[in-house]
């Protein structure tokens, strides 16, 4: 369920929650007002009060970030999400998945991502929730 949008970036989280990704900041959904405005919170809660509204596919920040964007994240959510699709809908074993979502990245956003084998035990999660093991 990943989408692109001029800079903003849906995704969701492992938690199946939904993920918006804006100009280097995480966003996740804090609550539905009317029928086309989303407003949504910094991924980091407890120590960020950062905040934007989205209208259509329109973003305007009401509160600002106290920590600098990641640039790697969209890249990682990405991966993230292709892993999660393509252990969902195919039956490649789980280390060809692994090299698929992974193989265009760069060192720094390598780095960004968990360990392989937390990785794979995702993938095979995701293959169980599917009924694709």
């Amino acid at each position: 369920m990943a989408a692109q949008t001029d800079g903003i970036h849906l995704s969701t989280t492992k938690k199946k929650k939904r993920l918006l990704i804006h100009e280097g900041f995480s966003y996740t959904k804090d609550k539905d007002e009317l029928q086309d405005t989303t407003y949504w919170r910094c991924e980091r809660r407890g120590e960020c009060k950062g905040r934007c509204k989205t209208v259509r596919d329109d973003v305007f920040k009401t509160v600002p970030h106290c920590h600098p964007p990641d640039a790697t994240r969209v890249t990682v959510e990405k991966a993230k999400e292709e892993l999660r699709t393509r252990a969902a809908t195919t039956i490649e074993p789980t280390i060809a998945v692994l090299r698929a979502a992974t193989n265009d990245m760069s060192a720094d956003c390598l780095s960004s991502l968990p360990k392989a084998s937390s990785l794979k035990k995702s993938i095979q999660r995701e293959r169980l929730a599917a009924g694709n093991q």
